[in-house]
């Protein structure tokens, strides 16, 4: 798939299975998201990966609109 046609077919999911990710998956997702550019290059990414529900449904109240469907996402 060339970058013009994933960009013309990309869609947004916010149903999500219970299916737990494989943490090799979440290691490469991690590693996509630190290649991603910075402000000159300076690369100051943190990232908290959350997989408790408690948490994530707490985290879904955090902001009144846009951040519901994290209660039912297996990983955040």
């Amino acid at each position: 798939m060339n970058f013009n046609q994933m960009l013309v077919e990309r869609r947004s999911i916010r149903r999500y299975t219970t299916e737990k990710i494989d943490p090799e998956q979440v290691k490469l997702i991690l590693e996509a998201g630190l290649l991603s550019p910075t402000s000159k290059s300076a690369r100051a990414w943190h990232f908290v990966v959350v997989e408790e529900p408690d948490m994530l449904e707490r985290l879904a109240q955090c902001k009144p609109m846009g951040a519901a469907p994290i209660s039912k996402c297996p990983l955040a």
